[in-house]
């Protein structure tokens, strides 16, 4: 009687132990929200899901991200404009054989910053040139680079200046905020959308901006600026710098 017994409780407890939770505590949904939608670059955004059972696992995806088995929250410290997009999390739940996705679009902005001069519009000063002044600023297609270009000329023998946006954006028209330059006109995937740059030529001598210098642009009654301050130049003559406003006529 008592193996019988014995027997029958082995079996019941096995029986509890194999079968699913119940399903009034499964998660039926999950919902992902961010506390800032339209962050600033170089700040941080923190986006969330909803957490609806302690043995969820989340799968987290966006752009450049793809991280598995991580916690109910991601936190993107110095965000690029790159990171600008759908991110997506997937919660699994073994126990309960369920997996739902939701998503959050992160619409992540260009800093906006006062320039910290005060060219006047269409000049450039600086210690290796003479004052320009640009008579004819276009903008359009680099056939070169295949990037957006904005194109300062003055007079005969002043030198022109060109403004080159990342190729990788396409004909897509300049957001306004702050852009960081290249030390070369050519661009990389890797390069983030607002890099840019900003060379000259003047007596046959290239002058090219290094790199990390600050660029303003914005548009002023529809047309592209490009601002830049003390901006200092390397190539044929190492040592320049200019200050200037580019805006297109």
């Amino acid at each position: 009687m008592k193996l019988i017994l014995s027997l029958c409780l082995i079996g019941t407890f096995a029986f509890t132990s194999c079968q699913k939770k119940n399903s009034d505590s499964c998660p039926t949904d999950i919902t992902v929200s961010t506390d800032n939608d339209s962050p600033k670059t170089g700040s941080t955004a923190t986006i969330s899901v909803t957490r609806q059972s302690e043995n969820d696992v989340y799968h987290w995806d966006g752009p450049g991200l793809h991280e598995l088995n991580q916690s109910d929250k991601l936190v993107l410290e110095d965000l690029k404009l790159s990171q600008r997009g759908w991110y997506y999390c997937t919660a699994d739940n073994i126990d309960c054989n369920s997996s739902y996705t939701d998503s959050v679009y992160l619409n992540v902005q260009l800093t906006q910053e006062a320039a910290t001069c005060s060219p006047e519009k269409n000049e450039v000063t600086g210690n290796a040139i003479p004052d320009v002044l640009f008579t004819r600023v276009t903008k359009g297609m680099d056939p070169t680079w295949n990037g957006i270009v904005l194109e300062g000329r003055g007079e005969f023998g002043y030198p022109p200046f060109e403004v080159l946006f990342n190729s990788y954006n396409g004909n897509k028209e300049p957001e306004d905020g702050v852009y960081f330059t290249k030390s070369i006109q050519s661009f990389s995937p890797f390069d983030e959308p607002n890099a840019i740059s900003v060379s000259f030529i003047y007596l046959g001598m290239y002058f090219h901006s290094h790199e990390g210098q600050k660029v303003y642009v914005s548009h002023v009654n529809g047309k592209l600026q490009a601002v830049f301050c003390d901006m200092s130049f390397g190539g044929d003559v190492p040592g320049a710098r200019c200050t200037g406003n580019i805006t297109e006529l």
